[in-house]
This record gives C-alpha cells, sequence and structure tokens, in this order.
C-alpha cells in the first residue's frame, strides 16, 4: 500500500546527517525525493551511510551557480511540494533561491532550512559541523568518559536530532497547508537539535530543592560478566514496589536496600556479582524474571535481531555498488498507509534527462485539495489524549503541544511514576492540561472514554497488554472515534518476542550499538545521560503521527501509528548495514575519546580544549599554515587525504604536540582566521544558555511561572515556522491540576466530581 506522502514531490538540497535522514524518512513514507546535487556530487557521497540515506531518492546533477541549470532548477521547484536545504544562512540568498525568492512562484511550497545554529544571533556564522556544534554548545561537557573534560560524541547527536525536527516540520507545514492552502518557510538547526536531547538536563528554576538529575557517570549500570562480556541492567527500574528477591537470588547477595542509591561498597558488591555470572546465563535469569537487562553489543548484531525483524526494522534493499544489503527499516509504521524503502541509492546524475526531461511541457502545479482556512499555530484545534509514563511516551505529547495542540495527560491518582525525578519528568510535561484519574474503576474508564471520544490523537507507552486491561485500546477507542488517530510507543515493539518484556532507554543504547562505540577503541562500553533514546522514539511518534492527521485531513480516515524505543536505536545506527562482506565499518572513536580521526576531533590546549573538522584539502592546508608548520602540506606522509589516513598516529602526535603549547582562544583566533573549521569546546555553555540574549530573543528559551518551584526556563522552540508559530503552553502540571476544570468540559456537575474525588477515582491538588 500506498505511504501517507504519496503524490508529494521533495526536492533534497541537503547534505551531511541530518537533511540526508529526514529526507530518507520522508521518502520512506511514500514522497518522490528528488536529490539535487552539484556536478561533483554531494561532498560527502562517499561515505558508507549513504548507501542507506539515500536509498529510494532520484539524483539530478544541476551546477546552481550556471544561469541556464538555475532555470532548470526553478522550473523543477514549481513542480515541488517541498525543498529541503542544509547551506548557511545567506548562501541560498547569494544564488537568488532564498524562500522570498521562489514562493512567489510556488506560494505552496514547504520550505525547510536546516543550518548549525538559525539566524540573527552571533553564531549564524559558525560552521554546521556535528563536532563543532558539540563543542559550542557545551554538549561534550555533559558526557561522561574515561578522562576528564569534554568527551567527543562518537553518535552525532545534534545532527541525528535535527533529522527529527526537519522531519516534523516539513510534516507539520505539509499538513497546515492542507488546511490554508499556503505553504512556509520552516527553520530548524543543529543547536536547536543539541537543546532536544538535552531536555531532562538543561533546566533552571528559582526553587530546585530536592530536583533528581540524571547523574554524570560512564557506567552506573553497566557491569562486566564472567566472559569478559558486557550487559546493562535496570534492575533498579520498574513499576512502584517491585518485587526484587530474584534479582538477589540470581547474583546470590543479601538484598540491597536502595540499590538506585548505591555507593561505592554496594556498587563493588554489584559489580563482582555480575562478574561471577557468564553474560547469556545471567540474561536468561534476568530475562526470566521480568528484571530489564541487555546485552552491549556492536550495531551490526541488531540487523540480525529477532525483535528488529520482527518490526521490519530490517530491509533487503539491492545496492547496484554494494550488492545484496541489510539495512535499517522504517522506524515507524502507519498501519493505514505503511510505506515501504522504494530503492537503493542512486548513482550520481542517474535520473537528471528523466526528472528534467518530464519537465518540458509540464504545468507549473498540480492542482491541490484544501485551503482557506486560516490557522495561528500550526496544530490549533488538534486535541491529544496523553496516557503515557515516564519520558518516551509524554515527551512526543508535548511537542505536540508546542506546535499547538490542545493536549490533556490523564495520570493515575499516584501520579506519572517519573513525578518523583525531578528534571527528566519537567523536561517532557510541559504545555499540558493534567487531570488524574484511576482507570482501574469503572467511573474513571467512563471519564477516559469521554474524553476519547473527542480526542484527534490518543497516545500512550504501556506494554502491550495494558491499555487492553484499562478499556483505552485501539479497537475501545475506533469504537468511540471513528477518525482517531491511536499511537502506541512500547519499548520493543507492539507484537514480537520481546514485546512484553521491560524496557528502558540504556537498554536500547546497549542492544542496537551506542554504547559499544561510545567507550572509545579499546576501551570498556560507556554509557550516554542524554536518554536520547526516550525522546527519539517520542519523535518517531510525533512525525506518525503528522502524517496521520495530514492523510486524515485529505481523506477523512484515521489509523494506528506505532513506533519503539528499539526502532530508534537501530535508527540512531542506521548508517550500519550488512552487505556482502559483512557490516560497513564505521570510523571508531579514538581511545582517548577526543575523536574520529587527526583531522576531526578535539585537542588539549594550554588552558582548554579546541575541536578541528578539516575535511576537504583546502582545510588541510589552511591548517598547515595556521599552526605555522607549512612544510607539513609537502610532507609525502600527509599530502593527500589518503596518505594522511595511513599515518594517522604520526599526524596526531604532531598536532598534538603543536596545540599544547597555546590557549584555546589564541588558537581559535589562529584557526579562524586562516579558515580552519573550529570551535573552543564550552565548559560554561549549558549552564548559561537559558541566560544567553540571542536565545531568549530567537524563542530558543522560555520562561513560566511554576505553582510550586517559581519562575521556570526550559528549551523554546526547536522548529520555527513564518506562518503558523509554535506556542508555548505554559510550565508542567500539577498532578491534576486542571481535573475539575476538564470534568466541567466533560458534562460533570459540581456536586458528582466532589463525589468522585471521595471515592478516589480523581484527584486535584489541595
Amino acid at each position: 500500500m500506498a505511504g501517507p506522502l504519496d503524490g508529494v514531490r521533495i526536492v533534497d538540497l541537503s547534505f551531511g546527517i541530518a537533511g540526508p535522514l529526514a529526507t530518507m524518512t520522508l521518502c520512506d513514507q511514500g514522497a518522490e525525493v528528488i536529490k539535487v546535487e552539484p556536478p561533483g556530487g554531494d561532498p560527502h557521497r562517499s561515505y558508507g551511510g549513504y548507501t542507506v540515506w539515500n536509498r529510494g531518492k532520484k539524483s539530478v546533477v544541476l551546477d546552481l551557480k550556471d544561469a541556464a541549470a538555475k532555470d532548470r532548477f526553478l522550473e523543477l521547484l514549481r513542480t515541488a511540494d517541498a525543498l529541503v536545504e542544509s547551506f548557511s544562512p545567506g548562501v541560498m540568498a547569494r544564488l537568488g533561491l532564498d524562500y522570498d525568492s521562489v514562493k512567489g512562484d510556488n506560494p505552496e511550497l514547504v520550505y525547510c532550512s536546516i543550518t548549525g545554529y538559525g539566524r540573527n544571533n552571533r553564531s549564524e556564522g559558525r560552521p554546521g559541523i556535528d563536532g563543532l556544534v558539540q563543542a559550542r554548545s557545551g554538549q561534550q561537557y555533559e558526557q561522561a568518559g574515561w578522562r576528564d573534560g569534554p568527551i567527543f560524541l562518537f553518535m552525532p547527536m545534534p545532527s541525528l536530532a535535527t533529522s527529527y525536527l526537519a522531519a516534523t516540520g516539513v510534516a507539520t507545514a505539509l499538513y497546515v497547508r492542507e488546511l490554508t492552502g499556503r505553504g512556509q518557510w520552516v527553520e530548524t538547526s543543529l543547536y536547536q537539535g543539541v537543546l532536544a536531547f538535552t531536555t531532562q538536563l538543561w533546566q533552571w528554576a528559582e526553587r530546585m530543592d530536592g530536583w533528581f538529575s540524571i547523574p554524570k557517570q560512564a557506567q552506573p549500570t553497566i557491569y562486566e560478566c564472567a566472559d569478559g562480556r558486557w550487559v546493562h541492567s535496570m534492575h533498579m527500574a520498574g513499576g512502584r514496589g517491585r518485587d526484587r528477591s530474584a534479582l538477589w537470588r540470581i547474583l546470590d547477595i543479601e538484598p540491597v536496600e536502595n540499590p538506585w542509591q548505591a555507593g561505592p561498597e554496594i556498587d563493588k558488591i554489584l559489580r563482582d556479582a555480575f562478574k561471577r555470572i557468564p553474560r547469556q546465563e545471567l540474561l536468561d535469569q534476568f530475562w526470566a524474571n521480568d528484571i530489564p537487562i541487555q546485552a552491549i553489543r556492536p550495531a551490526a548484531d541488531a540487523l540480525t535481531d529477532p525483535q528488529v525483524i520482527h518490526n521490519g526494522m530490517v530491509v533487503d534493499v539491492h545496492d547496484p555498488v554494494v550488492g545484496p544489503t541489510k539495512q535499517a527499516g522504517l522506524t515507524f509504521r502507519l498501519h493505514a498507509t505503511p510505506g515501504k524503502v522504494q530503492g537503493p541509492a542512486p548513482h550520481l546524475g542517474q535520473h537528471t534527462d528523466e526528472v528534467l526531461g518530464s519537465l518540458d511541457g509540464a504545468a507549473s502545479r498540480r492542482p491541490r485539495r484544501g485551503g482557506g482556512r486560516g490557522v495561528e499555530h500550526a496544530l490549533a484545534g488538534v486535541r491529544v489524549l496523553d496516557f503515557g509514563n515516564f519520558l518516551a511516551g509524554p515527551f512526543g505529547p508535548m511537542i505536540l503541544s508546542d506546535l499547538g495542540a490542545d493536549v490533556i495527560k490523564l495520570e493515575s491518582t499516584e501520579g506519572d511514576q517519573m513525578r518523583m525525578n525531578g528534571m527528566p519528568f519537567h523536561g517532557c510535561q510541559r504545555g499540558k492540561r493534567d487531570i488524574a484519574v484511576n482507570l482501574k474503576e469503572p467511573e474513571g474508564r467512563e471519564i477516559a472514554h469521554r474524553l476519547m471520544r473527542q480526542a484527534d490523537v490518543i497516545h500512550h507507552n504501556f506494554r502491550p497488554g495494558v491499555a487492553e486491561r484499562l478499556g483505552i485500546d485501539y479497537q475501545t477507542a475506533r469504537n468511540l472515534n471513528a477518525a482517531v488517530i491511536y499511537c502506541h510507543t512500547p519499548a520493543y515493539g507492539i507484537t514480537g518476542p520481546m514485546s512484553s518484556w521491560p524496557g528502558f532507554d540504556q537498554l536500547f543504547q546497549a542492544m542496537c550499538g551506542c554504547e559499544h562505540e561510545s567507550g572509545g577503541e579499546g576501551n570498556p562500553p560507556v554509557w550516554y545521560r542524554f536518554g536520547m533514546c526516550d525522546t527519539g522514539n517520542a519523535f518517531q511518534s510525533v512525525i506518525g503521527v503528522l502524517l496521520a492527521l495530514y492523510y486524515r485531513e485529505k481523506t477523512g480516515k484515521g489509523q494506528f501509528v506505532d513506533t519503539s524505543l528499539l526502532n530508534c536505536g537501530v535508527y540512531y545506527n542506521s548508517d550500519v548495514y550488512i552487505g556482502p562482506d559483512g557490516p560497513f565499518q564505521r570510523p571508531r572513536l579514538n581511545a582517548s575519546q577526543t575523536g574520529l580521526g587527526p583531522l576531526y576531533r578535539l585537542y588539549q590546549t594550554s588552558d582548554g580544549w579546541i575541536a578541528i573538522a578539516c575535511f576537504n584539502q583546502e582545510h588541510w592546508q589552511a591548517l598547515c599554515r595556521a599552526i605555522g608548520k607549512d612544510e607539513l602540506a609537502g610532507d609525502e606522509r600527509f599530502a593527500t587525504a589518503e596518505a594522511r589516513g595511513g599515518h594517522a598516529k604520526q599526524l596526531t602526535s604532531v598536532l598534538e604536540a603543536a596545540f599544547a603549547g597555546r590557549t584555546a582562544q589564541a588558537w581559535f583566533d589562529a584557526l579562524d582566521s586562516a579558515g580552519v573549521p573550529c570551535e573552543i569546546s564550552d565548559p560554561d555553555a549549558g549552564q548559561d544558555w537559558f541566560t544567553d540574549a540571542d536565545n531568549v530573543k530567537n524563542g530558543l528559551v522560555v520562561e513560566y511561572e511554576h505553582p510550586e518551584y517559581g519562575k521556570m526556563r526550559q528549551f523554546g522552540h526547536l522548529v520555527h515556522f513564518s506562518e503558523t508559530p509554535g506556542r508555548i503552553f505554559g510550565p508542567p502540571p500539577l498532578l491534576g491540576q486542571h481535573t475539575q476544570r476538564i470534568m466541567d468540559e466533560l458534562g460533570y456537575a459540581g456536586e458528582e466530581t466532589e463525589r468522585l474525588k471521595r471515592a478516589g477515582v480523581i484527584t486535584w491538588p489541595g
């Protein structure tokens, strides 16, 4: 069956990671994606990950600096529904292809720009390179590693988060266009990607006493087993009052009180216990007793995992260069319009004649349905009912609220199980109205059903089977509301051999390759403390819901949408495919956790750290001049990229010695003026971002009053829309803060509401 974007044409001018991944996602959902490349091709085309990220697209070669070619590009753009570009601010304007220049020819065009830092700020001209954004933003100082100082993030988090933001922006604007008949300019940035993945870490309030913060530890619950292999155990996690007696029996130790608060002595007892048991034996016993745990393994192993395969997250694609491959599949599913991988990655210019030839004599635009309705915010008038708990469920509805939806959080009268955790809870709850209901009571289920009748979207992350037991499952929802969009985001998947297992962010970092790579070559694995499998799972659900809303606006039909944390972990490592010669081998993070090679890494200076990103010969020669070693450019060991790769250790030694001799600021001044992409890795940026004047001015920081914590600041808009801007509704709600008002809206009389509170069916503060 066709995907929800069947008939949509997207022109792709992006390069790097974020844009190509976003357009791959949209292509898999049915869009025709035409990748327009310069005569030499996308400069990143040689990277093996493009075998996956370019799949299903058409390649057209046009030199946009040539007048005739630019005219042909404009003809193509008149037939497009969306454009995605990732040039620095001002480049498209200099080409005469910025949004203001092209919207007159195609007022229905959705124009998506991906930059490093957005516009109208002091960083807008800085290089939009992942490792450099990590450094400048302060994100590298948020990660623990095997040494002090900033840790280079092997996982390109700014880019991966921004791939979600770009796809979210395009999907949102396409939905809005069905209402208004008009396109708009959508903007996001790698810096906004940083903010998306630090939601649990970067918050401020006047009163933060007792707030839990994610610990900065390399291996908080990562353990080595008797055979030298590693696991990530989440034995301390789970539901209220969880029986942990099986844990102590398996480990053969005395019960530990509050194991999640274990000090060094308890930590050693646990580590010694794990190390006495071979990994598979330990896994089997934990799984049999419903204790959440996973093996830490390379990314390619996920592509042979039974649950990953069951989820449809492994697809066979015959690539014309590589041959038969196994690749990551579609990371979310719309069950009525499931989409599919449309084919392999194209050769450079493979479709130039076909695509440009089809323009000759073609109508400038195809007829468009809909339009004429005014919309203040993109999702104004859309009601979302959020049953989720922890982070992976509620974060998605929070993003929908930021886009303008009315989100009602329905939680138990005991509260979301993460309420006690402070910063993680607040990082996924703002902008919602809250009603506290006991769904185990018949009268509580009736309240939920009244809300379900009114909802456009129902969203939750319960384990499979729980919604059915509570009477809020998809079939019940459809019976109440035939056009509803129902989104389920469990840990492992909605069905399959592991679907009933307990799952947490850390487990999918482990089983999909993130932790294996993050420790650095030859080192033990390391946990990323950003919770990015939780947030990524949520973004996948957001994009799925937006596409389902788009499809419903065209057809009137709702549908079931699902994704999972496991799918997200595979997506993060989607550049790894398995070909005839085995898995594609990515560059490895070095043992010092400073980077991926001598020219893309951190270097320690006399007073701090500086990051460089020299990706071409021009950058290399500029670096030689800047460090006062022109002779290196002519040294046969370093004269070419291939030679430098073969003598990486020698080059690293030369550069380490050079950078150690001056301050980070002195090196930044010298490198930047010479044209070398670089940034100081800023230890303070993660603390200063929410008072930064540019961030406040551009809506990247929002402030509101919380009834318990006083003034509160969190990240603001992750995507900017020129016509239907987002709406930050307000702070995270108290438990049941809006119960009484919502009960009024549902038609309950005041005395009935009071009776239900006395009966424990509902509650509210005070």
